[in-house]
This record gives C-alpha cells, sequence and structure tokens, in this order.
C-alpha cells in the first residue's frame, strides 16, 4: 500500500513527500516542487571519503549551530 502509487500522489500532494515509484503521475504543479529523475542522476553523491575527513569537525559544528 505505501508503495502504490495512488498513496504516493497523496503523499506528495499533502505531505511534501517526493514518490519513489516512477509510475506515480503527479499535476505539474506537485511535480514542479521535486527534482525531476534528470536532475537526480546528475546530482552524485555524497564524497564519503570527504565527509569521514571532517567528520569529527562537522559532527561539532552540527552541536554547536544546530542542537543548540
Amino acid at each position: 500500500m505505501m508503495l502504490s502509487p495512488g498513496f504516493q500522489g497523496y503523499l506528495a500532494a499533502n505531505a511534501g513527500m517526493g514518490p519513489a515509484s516512477t509510475a506515480v503521475d503527479l499535476p505539474p504543479e506537485v511535480a514542479a516542487k521535486f527534482p525531476s529523475a534528470e536532475q537526480m542522476a546528475e546530482a552524485g553523491s555524497v564524497p564519503w571519503s570527504v565527509f569521514n575527513e571532517k567528520r569529527s569537525e562537522l559532527a561539532e559544528r552540527w552541536q554547536r549551530e544546530i542542537m543548540s
């Protein structure tokens, strides 16, 4: 049920959750809120080696700026 196109369309329109299935046909005004498949393909991935090198620094910054 959670992955049905109807429920995913409902979540996209009402909860701001992008659909996981490409079978979901969103109205243009709802689809405009989410990146397209092409944009997602170009987004790349997290450079984990860089992230891991700076993990302590990032954790401290998170605590200082977000959690406080």
